[in-house]
């Protein structure tokens, strides 16, 4: 998600640019791409194991749906990492956009079905607190259209009750609610109170708080089988997830934090300030440019960024401005960041309360949402100087710190295999390799997808998300004064071993949310046009008009998809077979859980490559035959036997 360092860039941006914008709006398209062969990377060792739930859960079982499939939370779980276990399409195209007025800071996240939600930050023209599309053509399902809107992305579980269904829930600043997919049942479009499984207040009021209370959505605490919310101006609810009642006396607060401090915006000439206000107008309305200002900016803001929560301990790290005095000044303002760590303990009356465990301060704050580990034992984020800090989730203590040259602005991706990190960089996407006691730069990504002459400059867009068969991102051409001025942007697949580029496809809009992946492997973008925006105030109708919505980038050449679901299913297997002998049982079975997801896949893939006539029947008849074959090894952990089927399989494409 974008933060205040990269937009106080933007803001400097029009201070710089001035009226001489006519000179520099040379705009590029991006450069054609042949449909890419298999991927190199493969894992190498024992990954690092997810949380599994089971019987003796307080749901009852494993409600998170481990591994993930696809995007079920804002970070796609729980743990903030953005790793699925299913291929993207490594071959895609621009389709539909849905909701083009809608302004849409998080989300989306979809159903195993791949059904579509999220929660509109600004509507202008409806309220709308909660919309469901359909991912074949983007038209509504049913919304929720109580107010208020912002309620930031829905978070979808397994319901422990009925095996194979799933809840969605969705939290606003004042309500809270948990709804089933199907929630429409009389068909008119809008979901009814009565509809819903519960709909309940969270013990907030709008009108509290001074400050922005914008809320950045659920997570989930299996340990206590609690749903909890922060919001922007400091307050933490915690509901029972199968009722939704109160589980805190009151709502909690980090104590004696400070607020951020008011950023200035520069020398901006009045005529700037107009175009900005001018082209932020569809989705905020009469604006101010300093009100617009001091919302980009964050000022006076104690939380900016998503939480992360540990489904193995319960231990909920909170990313927020440190308490008062810690940067050297008791003044109501400050200047740090710090990461909390929380836990829920009982209490009275079979309440819970938040322990406050410690935390960690910094200066400059942070750009990204902490991340964890799959096993819960190691935090990652970035301090606004462009250090990478690793932290021991047990006790605090700093692991190790990596300089990487350039401020983070995101969230860290955090993959289960091989001590991956991938870092949105302020122009790239860095991978490192977590050594243990420290970390070693991989690559740069190798992002060519626009040609780069005079100041166009290739630049990537959103974090990074982990997939079976790539990295796929956000990318975009730039006029480079320094900060980028976004003029076109697109997704694309890195290459995981080389950090080169499998395939770029341009799109429509650019977005501060995530790149969410559904579980067809298609892309689908949020449209947060803030970077935009100041393109737009800059270059006027030199650039595309500014969309708001959803962007679906679909799938194409569905064998492609086929081939790389079973070439990384192959990989897998291997590896256990290679390397396995002394690993867990529980290990084991994860590796059989994602292997079996990707076969999945690629079954469910070929009914459209044989419909589209991108794969015949017969050679689909052949590929079966080695996938029964695989299935049937994978029933007794014969892991050699599974990969000689799995080769041969992905070898008919």
């Amino acid at each position: 998600m974008l933060k205040k360092g990269l937009l106080a860039f933007l803001i400097l941006i029009l201070a710089v640019v001035g009226t001489a914008v006519f000179v520099f709006a040379s705009i590029s398209s991006p450069k054609s791409f042949a449909p890419p062969d298999r991927t190199q990377w493969a894992p190498e060792g024992p990954r690092v194991l997810p949380y599994i739930g089971d019987e003796t859960d307080l749901a009852g079982g494993d409600v998170l749906g481990n591994p993930l499939t696809h995007f079920r939370a804002l970070h796609a779980g729980s743990l903030n990492s953005d790793e699925i276990a299913i291929a993207t399409a490594p071959v895609f195209k621009d389709d539909w956009v849905a909701e083009p007025e809608m302004f849409i800071t998080e989300g989306p996240t979809f159903d195993r079905s791949g059904n579509i939600y999220f929660s509109p930050t600004f509507s202008p023209k409806e309220d709308i607190s909660l919309i469901s599309l359909d991912s074949e053509n983007g038209s509504r399902r049913w919304v929720i259209n109580d107010p208020p809107r912002g309620s930031g992305a829905p978070l979808i579980l397994d319901d422990p009750d009925a095996p194979g269904e799933e809840i969605i829930y969705v939290g606003g600043y004042n309500w809270a609610a948990a709804l089933r997919p199907n929630a429409d049942q009389n068909g008119d479009g809008v979901v009814d109170t009565t509809e819903m499984i519960w709909r309940v207040p969270t013990g907030l009021t709008e009108g509290q708080s001074e400050r922005a209370h914008h809320m950045f959505g659920l997570n989930y605490d299996p340990t206590t089988d609690s749903l909890i919310g922060q919001t922007r101006d400091n307050y933490i609810y915690v509901l029972d997830r199968k009722s939704g009642a109160q589980r805190l006396a009151s709502p909690y607060t980090l104590p004696d934090i400070a607020p951020s401090p008011t950023r200035t915006t520069g020398d901006i000439s009045e005529r700037m300030q107009g175009r900005l206000e001018e082209a932020a107008q569809p989705f905020f309305g009469d604006i101010s440019f300093q009100d617009l200002v001091g919302v980009l900016l964050g000022n006076n803001t104690m939380v900016a960024n998503y939480f992360s929560i540990d489904p193995h301990s319960g231990r909920i790290w909170v990313a927020a401005t440190a308490p008062d005095g810690e940067d050297g000044r008791v003044d109501g303002v400050s200047e740090y960041g710090a990461i909390y760590a929380l836990k829920l303990v009982p209490s009275e009356d079979e309440l819970l309360e938040m322990e406050g465990l410690f935390h960690i301060s910094f200066a400059g704050g942070s750009a990204s949402t902490p991340a964890l580990s799959a096993d819960g034992k190691r935090l990652y984020f970035g301090d606004n100087f462009g250090k990478l800090i690793t932290v021991d989730a047990t006790n605090g203590n700093t692991l190790w710190e990596l300089d990487l040259g350039e401020q983070i602005f995101g969230s860290i991706s955090v993959a289960s295999d091989n001590g991956e990190l991938y870092i949105p960089a302020a122009t790239s996407l860095i991978k490192v390799f977590d050594d243990g006691a420290s970390g070693t730069k991989a690559w740069h990504a190798n992002l060519d997808m626009y040609p780069e002459f005079g100041i166009n400059r290739n630049a990537r867009s959103l974090t990074g998300t982990i997939t079976a068969n790539g990295i796929a991102f956000m990318g975009s051409s730039e006029l480079d004064f320094g900060p980028g001025l976004i003029v076109s942007v697109g997704s694309g697949l890195l290459d995981r071993e080389t950090g080169q580029l499998r395939y770029f496809t341009e799109g429509r809009e650019d977005s501060i949310s995530v790149t969410a992946i559904g579980p067809d492997g298609a892309f689908y973008i949020a449209h947060s046009p803030i970077k935009r925006m100041f393109a737009a105030a800059a270059l006027g109708d030199r650039v595309e008009p500014l969309v708001g919505g959803i962007q679906k980038y679909t799938p194409i050449r569905l064998d492609l998809l086929i081939r790389d679901a079973l070439h990384a299913a192959a990989d897998r297997a291997s590896n256990v077979a290679m390397n396995g002998l002394d690993w867990s049982d529980e290990l084991k079975s994860i590796e059989v859980r994602q292997i079996t997801i990707l076969i999945d896949q690629s079954r469910t893939a070929s009914l459209k490559a044989i419909a589209d006539g991108e794969l015949t029947p017969s050679k689909w008849d052949t590929i079966e035959v080695y996938l029964n074959t695989a299935e049937d090894a994978l029933d007794t952990m014969d892991f050699a036997a599974a990969t000689a089927a799995l080769q041969d399989a992905d070898s008919v494409l």
